[in-house]
C-alpha cells in the first residue's frame, strides 16, 4: 500500500490475472523471462491530499503533529468522515462524490475533526482491502505500507 496523495493498494494474485470487478483492475507485477506475475489494484483517491488540506486550513500545524495524536486513538471520534476530496475510487469510481462529515456539533473540537479525517482515511483503505480480498479470493495476512503518509502510525 503506497500512501501518497492517494492510496494505491496492490495485492499479488499470482500467475493468472484477476478480472477487473468492483472498481479494481489487474496489472502486471513483474516478468522474469517467460513467467509473469500479476497484481490487483484498488485506489483511495484522497489520503496525503487530505493531510495537506488539513495543513492548509490550519487544523494541523505540520506532519509531526500527527504522531502526537496517536495516543488519542484509544477514544474513537464521534464523527464519521468520508474523505472524498477528489471523488471516490475503488469500489465506487465516482469522481463527483464530495467529502462529508457526519456528527459534527458545537462541541466538536479541532482534534476530533483531525482524528475523524484520519479514521476516514483508514476506513476507506480498509474498505479497499476488503474489496481486493473479495475480488481476488486471496486472504490478506499483512499490509506493508510506504509513502509519506505511512510515516504517521496514526493512519495505519
Amino acid at each position: 500500500m503506497t500512501l501518497g496523495t492517494g492510496a494505491f493498494i496492490d495485492i499479488n494474485v499470482g500467475d493468472r490475472p484477476t478480472a477487473s470487478r468492483m472498481g479494481t483492475y489487474p496489472m502486471i507485477a513483474l516478468k522474469i523471462k517467460e513467467k509473469i506475475m500479476y497484481l490487483l489494484e484498488g485506489i483511495v483517491q484522497s489520503v496525503g491530499s487530505v493531510i495537506d488540506w488539513l495543513l492548509r486550513i490550519g487544523l494541523l500545524k505540520d506532519y509531526d503533529e500527527l504522531s502526537e495524536l496517536e495516543g488519542l486513538l484509544e477514544e474513537e471520534s464521534s464523527l464519521i468522515v468520508i474523505p472524498a476530496l477528489a471523488g471516490l475510487g475503488t469500489p465506487y469510481w465516482n469522481p463527483d462524490a464530495k467529502g462529508t462529515i457526519f456528527g459534527i456539533t458545537r462541541k466538536t473540537t479541532k482534534q476530533e475533526l483531525v482524528l475523524g479525517f484520519l479514521e476516514g482515511i483508514a476506513s476507506r483503505c480498509a474498505e479497499v482491502l476488503d474489496v481486493l480480498e473479495e475480488v481476488s479470493g486471496v486472504s490478506i495476512e499483512e499490509v506493508i505500507a510506504d509513502g509519506n503518509v505511512s510515516r504517521a502510525n496514526v493512519v495505519l
